[in-house]
């Protein structure tokens, strides 16, 4: 069954549930205490769920009898299976109609290894950049502290703790 159909009819389950309650989107979603657009995303096949437990909620809102719950629940497996395979044939469908395609440009590779195509490298998440970047902004500060320590002129005299004296004034020493 293509990937359409299964959302598709998860959706209109879920739409159906909804007609039921004769309320908003927005006044559902608080409450089924979640977001409306994300509701609405459900609602209209944008978006599947990733765990059952919200549309559990909406089913058991709505009245939903058990033999509904599992036929929901069996559509929504149907609709998650369907957004993870992969979009291989239906993208090659739209490329084979616009005439012939330039191969992509192979990369070298290591023996053993998956071959390669010429797309670009994925960056890595900014949570995972964030160590290194506060490890650099901490080295920074110690050198700028240890090189300003460094450039301050040292407070000792010439002549040592001898030539400084006991501490009072030479006024006072001599009267």
């Amino acid at each position: 069954m293509p990937v359409r159909d299964d959302v598709e009819e998860f959706a209109a389950l879920l739409r159906q549930l909804k007609d039921r309650t004769d309320r908003s989107y927005g006044s559902l979603a608080r409450r089924l205490n979640m977001n409306t657009s994300t509701l609405h995303r459900y609602c209209a096949g944008e978006a599947v769920p990733l765990d059952f437990a919200p549309v559990e909620r909406l089913a058991a809102f709505c009245g939903a009898t058990p033999q509904e719950r599992l036929d929901l629940h069996e559509r929504w497996l149907h609709a998650v299976a369907a957004r993870q395979r992969p979009r291989a044939a239906e993208d090659s469908e739209p490329a084979a109609a616009s005439g012939p395609v330039e191969a992509e440009p192979q990369i070298p590779q290591a023996a053993g290894a998956e071959p390669l195509t010429g797309a670009a490298p994925v960056a890595r998440p900014w949570y995972r950049r964030r160590r290194t970047l506060v490890a650099s902004a901490v080295v920074t500060a110690l050198l700028a502290t240890l090189g300003t320590l460094a450039a301050l002129p040292d407070d000792r005299p010439a002549g040592g703790s001898a030539a400084r004296g006991t501490g009072s004034s030479a006024t006072t020493a001599a009267g």
